[in-house]
């Protein structure tokens, strides 16, 4: 394919396969994760956010977030009943909103 750059699809892959594996983790590791310190999971999730971070970096209430997602302004994927954000596609849409 012209264009593909194969490291990005490469980091790209992994921090998926580490996404689904945290979500798809039951009990407490799956707790322990959830309610990690935010600097491990932004280590862990690297280009990704998930609500809770949405909430604790941007402010947003669950209602806001959900409001963007329902209505098409906040683009996301679902893992494990989990949605997940691009961390810039989010930070670029928090900053169209404070403008």
């Amino acid at each position: 394919m012209k264009g593909l750059d194969l490291s990005a699809l490469k980091s790209l892959v992994a921090q998926l396969q580490l996404i689904v594996n945290h979500g798809s983790a039951g009990g407490r590791e799956a707790n322990d994760f959830a309610h990690a310190d935010k600097a491990a999971r932004a280590a862990e999730l690297g280009d990704w956010w998930d609500d809770t971070d949405l909430r604790n970096n941007l402010h947003w209430s669950t209602s806001s977030i959900y409001r963007r997602r329902r209505d098409g302004i906040l683009p996301y994927f679902k893992i494990g009943g989990r949605c997940y954000y691009h961390r810039q596609s989010v930070l670029d849409l928090a900053n169209r909103f404070m403008k």
